[in-house]
């Protein structure tokens, strides 16, 4: 998928750096030309203006699904760090600092019919326990689950 998002993000740059320079062209032509043409260039500009904010609007899409990829990379990052030295750092810290090293390494804890489930940061929860109603009845509480909210 990166590699077909770049791909349209520069396809897209290219196709925005033409439209600029068609629009300064045909507001270069829009000086000297007639009035019967200028009506044409004019909407010919109006076109292009359309198509540019068009694409601009698909590159800011794009450029802000990039940026939330870097950013939940560098927390999986950041997660795997934590859990490399999850032994090393649970022997040097308060009952609060384990508290914290664990709310950093963890999504969600669910225990269902008897059993804990852990999920960690970066791991895709089952769809098993994405239904509203499904996490609600194993969550409500705030013993069912690490975090201050819950896992609502």
């Amino acid at each position: 998928k990166s590699k077909e998002t770049e791909k349209e993000v520069i396809a897209l740059k290219k196709r925005l750096a033409q439209i600029e320079s068609d629009i300064r062209s045909q507001a270069a032509n829009l000086r000297g030309a007639s009035e019967s043409v200028r009506q044409a260039i004019a909407a010919d500009i109006e076109a292009l203006s359309i198509e540019r904010d068009e694409k601009q609007n698909r590159l800011d899409v794009l450029c802000e699904d990039t940026q939330e990829q870097v950013n939940q990379l560098a927390e999986i990052e950041k997660a795997k760090q934590t859990i490399k030295d999850f032994p090393r750092l649970m022997a040097l810290v308060d009952y609060e600092g384990k508290l914290q090293l664990l709310r950093q390494i963890l999504e969600c804890v669910i225990v269902k019919d008897g059993i804990v489930h852990i999920f960690l940061k970066g791991t895709q929860t089952p769809p098993s326990f994405t239904s509203q109603q499904e996490r609600s009845d194993v969550c409500h509480t705030a013993w069912d689950s690490i975090g201050d909210e819950g896992c609502d």
